[in-house]
């Protein structure tokens, strides 16, 4: 592929400012808190059976087994690796007719998974199952990972982890030139860190506090460097499209689009393999990087924990005040100042162990993200004043000092179905 078509992705018709998300979901048993199964007669293939007939849905298979659901409204349901359940949005609008959509679709599912006796539970992992428990979801791109990871070692030591045991919340938005593409990436990637101290949700593992508020980020900190962590172009005030492509054409390709899912790749640069690839495999090479803020169709925030059940919304609201307006991607990068690739990995770990006690370039975190909080607020107040009372979650969250970790520890008794009780989707 020459630039020229490597650029094309990039320059499609972006709608008006729309907003999507995903929401990755948690399906455990009730009383044990264990991650359900595929297969059986309550598992999440017959799960995904019943969501087909209720939303009058498509079945996605790979390799003859059923992994996803293509909804008539443009929304998808699918199952990640070790089983968590993932719920995307079609790019809505507007935040008011996102969180309508949004929330008739989570209750809908809820009410399945209950049929089948199953619980689905927001947050950022499976907080009971440990990794040697998990079942893996019969895709055909779950085996290569694990292979990849394998084969790196210590730099990602937990690759299986983060493929079966974390979840999240994430939000995409639309941009309308390559020069606006870039405004808003260098905005996003300059606050995603200091964004995830708001969000801290995972302090549970194999049903049992760990001394980390968010498992997810240290499982994070953890795999394949060379396409995870902050992105290197959104780091430069000069960078452009360009610089974007070029260095993501250095990262090695995985796997690429197959009839029945997805082919092992021969693990080189795409660069290298550019003059044989496909526009399909280009988009498939640019999902295999894991960035907090990746780009492709959209630009993708995917930096925070997933949140409890009454602040889903405001991840999506969250990340619209700052995407969307001008001013407040502006102060954004001001009040991020000129970190490196080194200063986010280094608060990204404080974080993850200690949420709004880290620090951010030698400064308490704290203070930080509440003037990004009260950016945030701002943006959102020009862009869609009526969806403010979305952020109230972050904002008693910076007046307490107590994140959402920290609440689930201060009620953790050592009982999953006492958390799964108050956690779950209803």
């Amino acid at each position: 592929m020459v630039r020229v078509k490597l650029n094309k992705i990039f320059c499609g018709s972006p709608g008006p400012g729309r907003i999507g998300t995903e929401v990755e979901l948690a399906p455990l048993d009730p009383v044990t808190g264990q991650v359900i199964g595929y297969g059986g007669a309550r598992g999440l293939a017959a799960f995904l059976t019943l969501c087909a007939g209720e939303f009058d849905a498509k079945p996605l298979v790979e390799r003859d087994s059923m992994v996803g659901l293509a909804l008539p409204d443009g929304s998808k349901i699918s199952l990640e690796n070790g089983g968590a359940v993932e719920f995307s949005s079609p790019p809505m609008p507007r935040l008011s007719e996102l969180t309508s959509l949004l929330g008739d679709a989570l209750k809908r599912l809820a009410a399945i998974a209950d049929e089948l006796g199953f619980a689905l539970v927001p947050g950022a992992n499976l907080p009971f199952t440990k990794i040697q428990d998990i079942f893996w979801v019969p895709n055909a791109r779950g085996q290569i990972l694990r292979e990849h990871f394998a084969h790196q070692g210590p730099q990602s030591a937990y690759g299986p982890e983060v493929m079966a045991l974390t979840t999240s919340t994430q939000a995409t938005f639309d941009y309308d030139s390559p020069d606006d593409l870039m405004d808003k990436v260098r905005a996003l990637s300059a606050v995603s860190t200091i964004a995830a101290a708001l969000f801290v949700n995972s302090p549970l593992a194999g049903g049992k506090p760990t001394g980390y508020l968010s498992e997810r980020m240290r499982y994070w900190a953890a795999i394949d460097p060379e396409r995870t962590g902050p992105l290197p172009a959104g780091l430069d005030p000069h960078s452009t499209l360009d610089d974007l492509i070029a260095w993501a054409v250095k990262v090695p390709m995985l796997y690429s689009k197959s009839p029945d899912g997805h082919a092992q790749s021969v693990h080189r640069p795409f660069s290298e393999l550019a003059g044989q690839a496909s526009e399909e495999d280009w988009f498939a090479h640019l999902s295999q990087i894991w960035t907090d803020v990746r780009v492709r169709q959209t630009i993708e925030a995917r930096s925070l924990d997933g949140p409890p059940a009454g602040a889903i919304a405001a991840v999506p609201a969250f990340w619209t005040g700052l995407v969307y307006s001008t001013q407040a991607r502006l102060a954004a990068r001001e009040l991020a100042g000129p970190a490196t690739i080194a200063d986010h990995r280094a608060a990204w770990k404080d974080i993850a162990r200690r949420g709004l006690e880290a620090h951010w370039l030698g400064h308490p975190i704290r203070p930080i993200a509440t003037e990004l909080l009260t950016i945030a607020e701002t943006g959102l107040r020009e862009v869609e004043p009526d969806a403010l009372p979305l952020l109230e979650p972050l904002r008693e969250i910076l007046q307490s000092g107590q994140t959402f970790a920290e609440r689930t520890l201060a009620h953790w008794h050592g009982d999953p179905a006492s958390y799964i009780a108050t956690a779950r989707l209803h």
